[in-house]
């Protein structure tokens, strides 16, 4: 196949089209991914899950014992999975008080683009009664279409090594006990079968998220990246390349030209009060970001980054390459009040080192540069 490199200036439609697929959460009659979770190393957590003579040190959700699992997504700094932590305890209480319920009901957390130590405290803080996962590097949350937590599925069991399917989900605290527990109850008397809709009528879960901004406001923040390293020569959008938007650019600077390139980020935030995340950023030759300008970027309050929070981000993201993955340490990596939208930045990045084996592949990596 042929990749071509396109100038945005004649066909400005390309633009749209990159960015107009919608994006959806997991819903009801999905079949549940089998996600690959490491086996708990506390000996009750594993008794719980019913996951005693399991091998090797991963398990997938089918295998847990119980008809009915119920997973919250969550992320430990979303102000509203705070809030749902006392609750999600009362209800794990309940259920285990509950005959009907407690040997057919299993509750676990997955925590977004939260590391294992950070999980630890918030599980000691709250003092949580039921395992929580991390899923550091979001790839359970795509896997699972994610939108915002607190994010609960009930995920009705069928046989061990066989999908389970989605019952119900709820997006938001969910402060309905006495509600969930009936819910639950109804779960366990449907069957698997009855509930996976047909094959046709399931679409695919998008990881894309729609920009809210104009074409001229997209290609002005590019340019003005670009016109910061020197006169721009040439600018045209990189076509062909999956699940990113490229730009690659000419800049002249006295007697040399350098060619950058610019990647126009788009990404649904984790936290359900939180505003989705959009920026430009501009990298070199040797895969080094050198400039980011925010399309939408917010910190506590959903407040706009100011000048002093881009100067951080600038500060921490320079210390990155593009071609290799990072994780991300929120004592370091964040800039102040914007824990949630650093970790999404960071998450986004780590898909950079595929992007920048497309380009070696098609020759369009590393630049050359030419002197006059």
């Amino acid at each position: 196949m042929r990749y071509l490199i396109i100038s945005f200036l004649f066909i400005p439609w390309l633009l749209t089209a990159a960015w107009a697929q919608p994006k959806s959460a997991i819903s009801t009659g999905y079949p549940f991914p089998e996600l690959q979770l490491p086996v708990p190393d506390s000996a009750q957590q594993r008794s719980y899950l019913g996951l005693e003579d399991t091998t090797g040190r991963f398990f997938s959700p089918s295998a847990i014992n119980g008809k009915i699992v119920l997973v919250e997504f969550l992320n430990v700094h979303c102000p509203h999975c705070k809030d749902q932590a006392p609750i999600y305890n009362t209800l794990y209480r309940r259920i285990e008080k509950d005959p009907q319920l407690k040997d057919d009901v299993r509750m676990i957390g997955i925590a977004v683009g939260n590391t294992r130590p950070k999980i630890a405290n918030f599980v000691a803080y709250y003092d949580v009664l039921f395992p929580i996962f991390s899923d550091e590097n979001f790839f359970f949350w795509r896997e699972a279409g994610g939108k915002t937590t607190p994010f609960t599925v009930y995920v009705r069991q069928d046989q061990p090594g066989k999908h389970g399917v989605v019952a119900a989900t709820h997006i938001g605290t969910n402060h309905e006990v006495e509600k969930t527990l009936q819910l639950l109850s109804e779960i366990i008397n449907e069957s698997p079968k009855d509930l996976l809709l047909p094959q046709e009528d399931l679409v695919d879960i998008s990881a894309h998220t729609p920009v809210p901004f104009s074409e001229e406001k997209i290609i002005t923040t590019v340019r003005r990246l670009f016109s910061r390293q020197g006169e721009i020569v040439s600018l045209d959008k990189i076509k062909g390349l999956p699940d990113h938007v490229l730009f690659r650019g000419t800049v002249q600077h006295g007697a040399v030209k350098k060619q950058y390139y610019a990647e126009v980020v788009s990404r649904s935030t984790v936290c359900d009060i939180c505003h989705d995340v959009h920026f430009v950023y501009l990298f070199d030759g040797a895969a080094k970001i050198m400039d980011i300008e925010a399309l939408q970027l917010t910190k506590y309050g959903n407040q706009e980054f100011d000048r002093q929070d881009m100067n951080q981000l600038k500060t921490i993201l320079q210390r990155r390459l593009l071609t290799q993955a990072n994780s991300f340490e929120p004592d370091v990596d964040a800039v102040s009040s914007a824990t949630i939208t650093s970790a999404v930045i960071s998450e986004a990045l780590n898909r950079t080192p595929g992007m920048i084996q497309w380009l070696e592949k098609n020759g369009l990596f590393p630049p050359q540069e030419e002197t006059n």
